[in-house]
């Protein structure tokens, strides 16, 4: 079972996240993958500092918040 979900931001700060999945942690989060693979974290991403990103991953897709203020970086 992993403990952590890693990765950079989808916005063009490119800020690296690390967020823990393990109930020890406060906050945790919760990872899902659907019969294609695709990722879902739960609850959503607000990062306060560095570039102000909030988002969600759903079945592999980005969806900023209305209060993100990261601009979202084209598709790589």
């Amino acid at each position: 079972m992993p403990k952590w979900a890693v990765f950079r931001c989808p916005g063009t700060c490119s800020t690296v996240y690390r967020l823990p999945l393990s109930a020890a942690h406060t906050p945790h989060w919760s990872i899902s993958v659907d019969w294609l693979g695709r990722p879902s974290c739960s609850p959503s991403i607000n990062q306060k500092s560095a570039c102000h990103a909030h988002f969600w991953i759903q079945s592999g897709t980005v969806q900023q918040c209305r209060d993100s203020r990261c601009a979202t970086s084209p598709a790589r």
